[in-house]
């Protein structure tokens, strides 16, 4: 009943909620996040949000699950090596905004604690990292070797044999065992997450948020993370982070990478501050698509009735034709329904589509029948320079991407999901749905794509389970 729904929403903001309003305001929007005292041992919270409708009012909940003491990898998350060596580029850097974008939902919060979580343990829990966010969604720790000593029965200090990567014991020039004394397990060093508290609407909010951001770069951090640059106040904040020579993660709600820019120049960030490849260094856009299920999937070569029977499967067979190098325009199919014939003189140029696999319609008991299980990253990363720069601030979008898709050899989403499908991980439809049709931008590198394809790994029973 709506009673009951208006004393459940007034005891989630009132009592419950450990980054919120204090007060439930059914005629305004709201948000904040619950506590895990409330919430079950999986979960370290809830991010709550109302709004309201001609007819009451609307609430959404997103469950935020506990990290595991191991923290994912950004491969197990789904980028790729040449993603990786990006981000390795980017985290290297002593100063410098890197900036995640993609809508609600698309990982980004778990993109930056990964991130984030890899610079503590690489500075072996030295670094100096703090966050404003609006409110807190995860727990950001990294690991620290101890320096607690292992003692044995007797008093001793306890040692170690130190191996090779082969497990044989490493000798010294005198061929003695080499020990070094065994130290405590790691223990977890943790960022500095600062909430945005009790604000009232969305001006004070504004204001709390950029309290928070200063207030932080006065804590002497080497590291800002700022969970969102929503109006030119924050933008400005992130700036001048950059300028005084903090590395900053922040996260923007823009269409792709290319649309950073024009995202927040329109929100009132100045363009000569921004447009700086010393001030934003790292540009990311990434969506989360749905995995195939490995333990039901179904190679598309077998099962090629099947796919084209389903509603835009043969138009989507052609796209992926296309974009593979198959044919060299979409017309020159336009008209050909023969997919059996299509497939066929594919693989006699050489296109190799035995990696592809397709979803299964029934699905099984490990996927609930969904023939789905998971979520993987799409993701195209831009490492800016002074080049790239110029053409943002001459506003030459056509010039924009050619330079950045031919001349630095960049990868977009379409490219990406095209990797995952030759993977096998990735459903063409699923894919489709998330990223938009899988064609090809006039501008790329074919070459590159091509040698991306041939190096991709193909599924093997094995990886598969793995």
């Amino acid at each position: 009943s709506s009673e009951k729904g208006n004393s459940i929403c007034r005891t989630i903001y009132t009592t419950m909620c450990d980054s919120a309003d204090k007060n439930f305001q059914p005629k305004k929007p709201q948000g904040g996040r619950i506590s895990s005292a409330y919430l079950p041992d999986q979960l370290s919270g809830a991010r709550v949000a109302t709004t309201p409708t001609d007819n009451g009012y609307y609430m959404v909940c997103r469950l935020l699950y506990k990290p595991k003491d191991k923290n994912p990898t950004l491969e197990q998350l789904g980028y790729e090596k040449f993603h990786i060596e990006d981000l390795a580029r980017l985290t290297a850097k002593t100063a410098g905004i890197t900036i995640i974008s993609g809508p609600t939902g698309s990982g980004k919060s778990t993109t930056l604690q990964v991130v984030i979580s890899s610079l503590i343990t690489e500075a072996d829990g030295k670094s100096h990292v703090i966050t404003v966010e609006d409110p807190p969604e995860y727990s950001i720790f990294g690991w620290e070797n101890s320096k607690q000593k292992i003692f044995n029965s007797d008093g001793t200090i306890k040692m170690q044999l130190l191996v090779d990567e082969n497990g044989s014991p490493i000798r010294d020039e005198h061929g003695n065992e080499q020990y070094v004394e065994e130290l405590g397990k790691k223990i977890k060093s943790f960022a500095t997450q600062t909430p945005v508290n009790n604000a009232r609407g969305k001006e004070q909010r504004t204001e709390k948020m950029n309290e928070q951001i200063s207030a932080a770069m006065r804590l002497d951090p080497e590291v800002i993370m700022i969970g969102e640059v929503r109006d030119a106040a924050s933008a400005g904040a992130a700036v001048q982070a950059a300028l005084t020579g903090h590395q900053v993660f922040t996260t923007v709600h823009a269409n792709n990478a290319l649309t950073i820019f024009p995202r927040l120049i329109d929100i009132g960030a100045k363009r000569e501050l921004v447009c700086d490849a010393d001030v934003v260094v790292g540009l990311i856009a990434q969506r989360l698509t749905k995995k195939l299920c490995k333990h039901c999937s179904k190679p598309l070569l077998e099962n090629l009735d099947t796919f084209c029977e389903t509603p835009n499967g043969l138009a989507s067979l052609k796209r992926l034709l296309v974009s593979f190098g198959a044919y060299e325009s979409i017309d020159d199919i336009k008209n050909n329904n023969d997919y059996h014939g299509l497939v066929k003189n594919a693989t006699q140029h050489s296109i190799d589509l035995t990696g592809v696999r397709m979803r299964s319609k029934t699905g099984c008991g490990a996927c609930n029948n969904t023939g789905l299980s998971g979520r993987s990253v799409v993701a195209e990363i831009i490492v800016t320079d002074h080049n790239y720069m110029q053409l943002v601030l001459q506003d030459k979008k056509a010039e924009l991407q050619e330079y950045w898709l031919k001349e630095l050899n960049g990868v977009d989403m379409c490219m990406h999901g095209l990797l995952k499908i030759k993977q096998g991980t990735a459903d063409v439809g699923e894919m489709e749905r998330e990223i938009g049709h899988i064609e090809l931008n006039e501008f790329t590198n074919l070459i590159h794509l091509q040698k991306l394809l041939k190096e991709t790994e193909l599924p093997t029973c094995q990886r598969m389970i793995e």
